[in-house]
């Protein structure tokens, strides 16, 4: 036997091995088929066809008034086939959306749809689509994930959902941003350890997504009734025309219809001078009222110090964030550690299906180690599975020393499916540390961004624009340095308030709040400031402006500080009838809630059987199915180690065996 060559190949192996590692290692499948397939569900022992998608197109209108967003979203379902249909078709909103309507249109009819606990609303559509009727259901997934299940769509004919909703901008300063998701990028979830919050499976299996990417055209139209004049709105996401000046302002997409394959942004900001303090609407539904309040922190004096930082980041470089995600994400964080300080500590750690940390331990901003870390940055690249929970942990357990910040920057879209989970872990692991979270792509996941921040105490910031990333960055870090209100309590006679607790501020973020007036008499905000001092303000509810949707914006808020306790308690159903309560009282879509309408006239005749089919959605512009769907890769460093391992020992016993024989 020639044992020379098997033992160089080994050793060849062996060392290809120990040297082929790098994170984010690219990925060499290819997903078959990312087209839809479409199963044919009644009558009984036909076979299942292939055949095109029915097509959904929308129609979404905006009314906006300060920060809220009134949303009109029409989806018209229409079947080419020569078969009745039943239409699924799967969706994002904001994830501050208050649900509150839905309509059924056949025709010129319109069926207005009433709210009723999630099973037996699928009871009440079941028996309709069964005895032939025309009928729509309306699902929450997650808060900012919902389905349109539609029945008995005629052949080559159409059916139109209309779904009403209440949300909100954000605001920081003077300038307002409000965000629309279009697409929903498909999330990772993490083997065995996954706490769906309800019927998180539901979709699991089912290819939905365009192969073209032109799938849903959608149409946008919106009108800002201010109540202070207008001084810039733009959008960095989508071309606009926009006509009319001061407080009324109407724009609509310049294409008239795009495939909705990326978020929708807004920003517009008040005329100088013209950005009030404080803002409260109020709404009077029966005979109680509901407030909305927004309040500006204090400005801040001259610069203050800045006590040393211990950050760690953490980046993704899963599949999802191939292409301008990880391209944005990169530009971010090579824009912090140029802001890092010479007595700041760092670390960083990226994560795919395994954790890679740059040091293992925080060390000195020098130029030394902010140089390697930024050609380490450089050589990154995304592939293989999103394991975030382990590089939380790691992050979690890096430790500050004395009165040092410590702070944890996570550069993520957030494509997880166990947002729960990762919830819990924060709020249980965070302790003196804070958690600020950058989005970064088309479509991030929105909701985990926020909730994640809020669990950590942090803020949350979004990456629209790569030309910018490095003014938003220098931005996060200075409010970052200290929250500019701290202890914040509202005092409002007996009132109920969503949330419960307010957080501590950054910046000029301003204080949010929805609550049902309990009595008389103003609400007074007491708080402590950035220099230490006590501040306070006053708000008189009379004078609070008239506004629409503040009930479901309060209820909403109430649902989701259950639905926040019940992911820390990881006791999904922990709430559930609370929620109920709340939700058919206010008319309010939840994930224990959903909308059924029915018309009663039967239209499919009793000879005819039903196709079910799922309507396709677009993957987020600029990445492919290759990154989500195929096999996965990334085998990572411990594989790695343990295939090296196994070859380095064959290599020995060979090179024993050759000494043998040749002694």
């Amino acid at each position: 036997m020639q044992t020379g060559p098997v033992v160089r190949f080994l050793c060849l192996f062996f060392f290809s091995v120990a040297a082929g590692f790098s994170p984010g290692q690219a990925a060499t499948n290819v997903v078959p088929n990312a087209g839809m397939e479409i199963r044919a569900m009644e009558p009984e022992g036909k076979p299942a066809v292939t055949r095109p998608a029915l097509m959904v197109s929308s129609d979404i209108g905006a009314e906006v008034s300060g920060p809220i967003v009134r949303l009109t979203v029409k989806q018209t379902f229409r079947n080419d086939s020569d078969f009745w249909s039943e239409g699924l078709f799967r969706f994002p909103l904001p994830d501050n959306a208050a649900v509150d309507t839905m309509v059924l249109t056949v025709g010129d009819r319109r069926i207005i749809g009433t709210i009723k606990e999630k099973e037996e609303a699928q009871r009440t559509y079941n028996e309709a689509v069964r005895a032939g009727k025309k009928a729509a259901l309306l699902r929450e997934y997650r808060p900012n994930i919902f389905a349109t299940l539609v029945g008995n769509i005629p052949p080559h004919g159409d059916v139109t959902v209309e779904i009403g909703l209440q949300s909100m901008a954000s605001v920081e300063g003077d300038t307002f941003s409000w965000r629309l998701p279009q697409a929903i990028t498909p999330r990772y979830h993490a083997e065995a350890k996954a706490t769906p919050r309800v019927a998180d499976r539901f979709f699991e299996g089912e290819v939905f997504y365009s192969a073209d990417g032109k799938a849903n055209p959608t149409s946008f139209h919106a009108r800002f009734t201010a109540p202070h004049a207008i001084d810039a709105l733009e959008s960095p996401s989508h071309k606009l025309n926009i006509t009319g000046e001061g407080k009324q302002l109407k724009a609509e997409l310049a294409a008239g219809a795009e495939p909705a394959n990326r978020d929708l942004i807004l920003n517009w900001r008040y005329r100088a001078g013209e950005m009030p303090s404080a803002m409260l609407f109020r709404e009077t539904r029966g005979e109680e009222s509901y407030l909305l309040g927004l309040v500006l922190p204090p400005r801040g004096d001259a610069p203050r110090a800045v006590p040393p930082r211990d950050v760690t980041f953490v980046i993704d470089i899963s599949g999802s964030m191939s292409g301008r995600s990880i391209m944005e994400a990169k530009v971010a964080l090579l824009s912090g550690l140029d802001l890092m300080a010479p007595e700041d500590r760092f670390d960083i750690i990226a994560f795919e299906s395994n954790n890679h940390p740059l040091f293992g331990s925080l060390r000195t901003a020098t130029p030394e180690t902010l140089h390697k870390a930024k050609e380490w940055v450089m050589g990154l690249s995304a592939n293989g599975g999103t394991e975030m929970a382990p590089a939380l942990a790691a992050a979690l357990n890096e430790t500050g020393e004395g009165e040092t910040l410590r702070q944890i920057l996570f550069l993520t879209d957030g494509a997880v499916g166990d947002e729960a989970a990762l919830f819990a872990q924060v709020k249980a692991g965070a302790g003196k540390a804070r958690l600020f979270t950058v989005g970064v792509g088309p479509a991030p996941n929105g909701w985990f961004m926020r909730k994640a921040a809020e669990m950590g105490r942090g803020i949350h910031i979004q990456i629209d624009d790569l030309t910018r990333a490095a003014d938003a960055m220098k931005a996060l870090y200075a409010d970052m340095a200290r929250p500019s209100l701290t202890g914040l309590v509202l005092d409002g006679k007996g009132a109920d308030m969503a949330p419960a607790a307010l957080p501590d501020l950054y910046g000029t973020r301003p204080v949010v709040f929805a609550l049902k007036a309990g009595g008389s008499g103003p609400l007074v905000l007491k708080g402590t400031d950035g220099a230490g001092r006590p501040w306070q303000v006053s708000l008189d509810p009379a004078s609070a402006e008239k506004g629409q949707g503040i009930a479901s914006l309060w209820a909403r808020r109430k649902v989701e500080g259950l639905m926040d306790d019940a992911a820390i308690r990881r006791e999904i159903n922990a709430n559930r009838q609370a929620i109920v309560d709340i939700a058919l009282e206010h008319r309010l879509l939840t994930p224990y809630t959903s909308f059924v309408a029915v018309e009663e006239k039967i239209s499919r005749p009793e000879k005819e059987g039903l196709d079910r089919q799922v309507a396709e959605g677009n993957l987020p512009e600029g990445t492919s199915a290759k990154q989500f769907f195929g096999p996965k890769t990334a085998a990572g460093l411990g594989l790695h180690a343990y295939a090296a391992f196994l070859a380095l020992l064959a290599a020995c016993f060979f090179y024993a065996l050759a000494r043998r024989r040749t002694a």
